[in-house]
């Protein structure tokens, strides 16, 4: 809804949507000790500013775990200087990530966590909240279906103190509908403090009924007159005058829209000769802009017999101001009737609207559109990916200007909401976690593994201020090492069980937290220092005199270590070594080399061994040659 007309709060209900502002990551693909891929990375730590539209969602304001259960209805911000606006949100739900208690009323922290220091008593209320406002002092005015509190009968509507306690300064009177539960759909706080209420209700005393205006602990107001509705009431307006406009689904004492005096008569010259909205449609929100003309919200085709679908803004006198107008179709949902349920008038003029309409004319806009002041579509106002997924039940504006969207949503783009979330009111740079390290490897050593990587191409917004690996096994513990150099490109997983495949994944972290793990993971299994095995296959010729040319195939294994040294030796047939020889010099060596000195007639046992950094393997099985010149 518009703005509460208090110095420090806004009144709000707040739609969703972030997809696109997380940047893109190149992910890595592969699996062994040492996998990499081709992309192309730059300078390690590379700074990557990410600068969104306007109308992206605010990732700085996302759901902890699986967030609320149900729809939101019902949203009020509570301005909180360089800590960020919180959120009180009322609708559907009975829990937040889980935690109960949490039954159709909570207050969200600025991150969009949930903030317990808003405590209900016991079972706080029993049903629906569909109505919020937030008064000067803090105090939360919420208006619904309920009919308990804590199994404590108050009906339609309470005032809770900043601790979520009831206020028992505040005692409305019994309220209900046709011998049902009250249904309160609109609250606003007068610059008096007296409270206007709108919606479905009665009282059995002869008091106004769809609307009622209180004093602040509570009590009706006597010197506010009925003047006559006979429908519900929605969208409420206060002008700065004390006059009020009401807008809703009534036929009396004009059609669905109607301007009162301060004492609750109707002011027969607010659109005195204008022909009324059509009697089947209805008006759900009502603003006032600082000039003094009023925006109107809801579903209807037309207003005085001009083409105003859905939206249009009207003079003080309650005439059509032509000089906001749409353009083509205006607001349109294919598959439904759309209606816009909510709207905002921004410092600048523009009209934030939020509803059940899925385009502007051509133009896609999912449940959630900017207009000019003029009455066009605001292009510079773009929803990225899909946008919201279903309706925008209530929205407003932060004190930072950006816009706050409640609704039956559960997605912005991709991005997992929750029914509640954020998006910027201008363009903005923004800080997200980074992207995932790249050319993920991991080297086995004797129950460790040396991991090295590359940083991601995008910091998030932000300097990496480290990375941390972690290796993972089934049945074994999970092995981590970390780094906090923003230039490294390797640490060292140690305590590993040698023989066990671990699956090893890399994240980096900013300001803002960790990023996703690399992926896929890197296969890594460790092994104990092991020499290479004997080489095959071992054989001998004759060379210049005195020389045996020996030659032989490498062993099935080098062990854990590339082989070094090849070493060939001739023995007696006692076993006592008589010549030797060996390859070495390249890495791998030779798999031949000369013995000299050697004796015709002789008969020599050769073998062959290799050697790496661990130590000298078996020997080969022995070839006998008895060389003859």
């Amino acid at each position: 809804m518009g703005s509460i007309a208090t110095p420090r709060f806004n009144r709000l209900a707040i739609a969703v949507g972030v997809g696109t502002v997380l940047a893109t990551t190149a992910l890595v693909s592969g699996c062994g000790s040492a996998t990499s891929n081709s992309a192309q990375n730059p300078a390690p730590n590379q700074q990557v500013n990410k600068t969104v539209p306007a109308g992206s969602l605010n990732p700085n304001f996302l759901p902890v775990g699986s967030g609320l259960n149900a729809p939101v209805d019902a949203v009020a911000t509570i301005a909180g200087g360089a800590s960020g606006d919180k959120v009180m949100v009322g609708g559907r739900f009975t829990s937040y990530n889980k935690t109960n208690n949490v039954n159709y009323l909570a207050r969200l922290n600025s991150d969009g966590s949930l903030d317990t220091k808003f405590n209900p008593t016991g079972k706080g209320l029993n049903a629906r909240v569909r109505a919020l406002a937030v008064q000067s002092d803090g105090k939360v005015l919420a208006g619904g279906e309920f009919t308990q509190y804590n199994q404590t009968a108050i009906t339609g509507i309470i005032r809770l103190d900043v601790d979520g306690k009831p206020d028992t300064a505040f005692n409305p009177p019994p309220l209900a509908w046709n011998g049902g539960a009250a249904q309160i759909w609109s609250i606003k706080v007068q610059s008096d403090g007296k409270i206007l209420l709108g919606g479905l209700f009665n009282k059995t005393d002869s008091s106004p009924a769809y609307l009622l205006r209180l004093n602040s602990d509570g009590s009706v107001d006597k010197t506010f007159q009925s003047a006559g509705f006979n429908g519900y009431i929605k969208g409420i307006g206060v002008q700065a005058d004390g006059q009020v406009v009401v807008g809703g689904d009534f036929s009396s004492p004009r059609s669905n829209l109607a301007r009162i005096n301060s004492d609750g008569t109707l002011d027969p010259a607010f659109a005195s000769g204008v022909a009324p909205l059509a009697s089947d449609g209805y008006v759900d929100d009502v603003e006032q802009q600082s000039d003094g003309k009023l925006v109107i919200g809801g579903w209807f085709k037309s207003y005085d017999g001009l083409n105003e679908p859905q939206v249009a803004r009207l003079n003080a006198d309650g005439t059509v101001d032509k000089s906001f107008a749409p353009v083509g179709s205006g607001l349109t949902n294919p598959s439904s009737d759309a209606a816009v349920k909510a709207l905002s008038v921004q410092k600048d003029g523009k009209v934030v609207v939020g509803g059940d309409f899925t385009a502007y004319d051509t133009t896609a806009m999912p449940y959630l559109a900017r207009l000019n002041t003029d009455g066009s579509l605001d292009k510079a106002f773009t929803q990225t990916g899909t946008g919201l997924a279903s309706n925008a039940n209530d929205l407003g504006l932060t004190s930072s200007g950006n816009i706050a969207v409640a609704g039956s949503f559960q997605k912005y783009d991709t991005t997992v909401v929750q029914y509640v979330a954020e998006v910027f009111g201008s363009p903005s740079t923004v800080v997200t976690v980074p992207g995932a390290p790249t050319n993920v490897a991991a080297a086995a050593g004797d129950a460790t593994a040396s991991v090295s990587w590359t940083a991601p191409t995008d910091t998030g917004g932000s300097p990496i201020t480290g990375y941390t690996a972690t290796g993972s096994a089934t049945g074994q513990p999970t092995v981590t090492c970390s780094t906090s150099a923003p230039d490294a490109t390797k640490c060292e997983l140690t305590k590993m069980t040698n023989g066990t495949q671990y699956s090893v994944t890399v994240t980096a972290s900013n300001i803002k937290g960790a990023s996703v793990p690399s992926s896929p993971p890197v296969l890594v299994t460790p092994v104990a220092p092991a020499p290479p095995g004997a080489p095959t296959k071992v054989s001998a010729t004759q060379g210049v005199k005195g020389t045996l040319v020996v030659t032989w195939v490498a062993p099935a294994s080098q062990g854990t270590a590339p082989i070094t040294t090849y070493t060939a030796t001739a023995a007696d047939s006692k076993g006592k070594p008589l010549l030797t020889c060996k390859s070495t010099g390249v890495t791998p060596p030779a798999t031949t080399c000369n013995l000299t000195n050697a004796v015709s007639g002789t008969t020599y046992s050769i073998t062959a061994t290799a050697t790496n950094s661990v130590g000298t393997g078996p020997a080969s099985a022995p070839f006998v040659f008895i060389p003859k010149w």
